[in-house]
């Protein structure tokens, strides 16, 4: 006799609460111990396999995870199948088995942070690099010293032979810094975002 066979849809947040009961009170924004957790979540899930090249869990996997999180946490990411007689109720599947299931996919995540960590690393370092520069144009200050004071390297203000001395605080004209700087910031905001768009592929849109 034919069976029938019943989809059972998780997402991140499903999975991550299942899994552990610290994160049964959580919210879906509250971020901390969520994003954290999730990540924790795949690398509990694939601890016997070979993780050695795992990504580190740097500032830029940590911001990666929190905007995945916020965009994604309720998306379903597994269907657990579940067979049953037509005369009776399936039962929903266990952890163990979701996890199962969720194996397969913590290590396409996995290997998908591992090869795209280095090129968002390295355009995301360029972009703060330029951004710590351009904050460093904003202002600048520097000391004036007429002829009539003596150039040497010592402190001169209380010098016997000072006549005049001026310290002079000069601002930069900001406009075209700060222009480029929100330019900046732009690019790294919009960065990430292509980043953590791209987790779009593990997402199963026709159930959500």
């Amino acid at each position: 006799m034919m069976t029938l066979t019943t989809k059972y849809y998780y997402s991140m947040a499903d999975l991550l609460l299942l899994s552990s009961p610290t994160y049964a009170q959580a919210t879906p924004f509250s971020a901390g111990a969520t994003v954290t957790g999730f990540a924790a979540l795949i690398k509990m899930i694939l601890k016997d396999y070979d993780t050695t090249n795992m990504p580190a869990d740097d500032e830029y996997t940590k911001e990666l995870f929190k905007r995945i999180w916020f965009d994604y946490y309720d998306a379903p990411i597994i269907a657990v199948e579940k067979e049953s007689w037509p005369w009776s109720e399936p039962t929903e599947p266990t952890f163990v088995e979701m996890k199962a299931v969720f194996i397969d996919v913590a290590g396409y995540i996995a290997k998908w942070l591992i090869d795209t960590k280095d090129r968002y690393e390295y355009l995301i370092k360029a972009y703060k690099d330029q951004e710590a520069s351009l904050l460093n144009q904003l202002s600048s200050t520097a000391t004036t010293k007429f002829n009539d004071t003596p150039q040497t390297d010592e402190p001169f203000v209380n010098d016997q032979h000072l006549t005049n001395a001026t310290r002079v605080e000069s601002k930069s004209d900001v406009a075209t810094p700060m222009a480029r700087l929100k330019e900046v910031k732009d690019n790294l905001k919009d960065l990430y975002a292509e980043w953590s768009d791209d987790f779009k592929q593990f997402i199963i849109f026709s159930a959500w």
